[in-house]
């Protein structure tokens, strides 16, 4: 992947659905205080130094935030930012992808039709969605911690927008 094209495209396609002001728009909540946290915290990830330490930082968040305010927004975050949908989409479009091209190139074995694959998988869809909607919280958890529930319900806001 080239990201410089990666970002023309995604600069054409933006420009293509969002006129000026809707634009403009965007570009100001972004580099409004809480887009610069949201962004900041976006892109902060987990770091290769922390990776260790995430299971515990993920078991101490869960407990902290169990029945919060914070655990209730999760919901609606998810339902804004499409999130879960999105890890499900993509990880069932990997697995046909792999089940296609491993299914061609097993010797001795008859290729599998890609309907028939890809029915098997979409099958299964209803589980991973429960298994993505968790890792989606752990990271919303662990994404968000230094966003105040008033941040986190203005990206949230924000994501409802046509803007976002």
């Amino acid at each position: 992947i080239d990201p410089q094209d990666l970002k023309l495209q995604m600069q054409g396609v933006l420009q293509g659905r969002l006129g000026a002001d809707e634009m403009a728009t965007l570009l100001a909540w972004y580099r409004s205080p809480v887009g610069r946290k949201v962004v900041a915290a976006e892109l902060a990830g987990v770091s290769q130094d922390d990776y260790a330490m995430l299971q515990e930082t993920l078991d101490a968040l869960q407990e902290r935030y169990r029945g919060s305010e914070r655990e209730r927004l999760f919901a609606r975050f998810d339902r804004a930012t499409h999130a879960t949908r999105m890890m499900v989409d993509n990880g069932a479009a990997i697995q046909v992808a792999m089940a296609v091209t491993l299914s061609g190139a097993i010797p001795g074995l008859q290729a599998l039709p890609f309907a028939e694959i890809k029915h098997a998988v979409e099958a299964r869809r209803q589980a991973m969605r429960g298994m993505a909607g968790q890792q989606i919280y752990l990271n919303y958890l662990y994404t968000y911690q230094d966003l105040s529930i008033e941040e986190i319900g203005a990206y949230i806001d924000f994501a409802l927008s046509d803007s976002g």
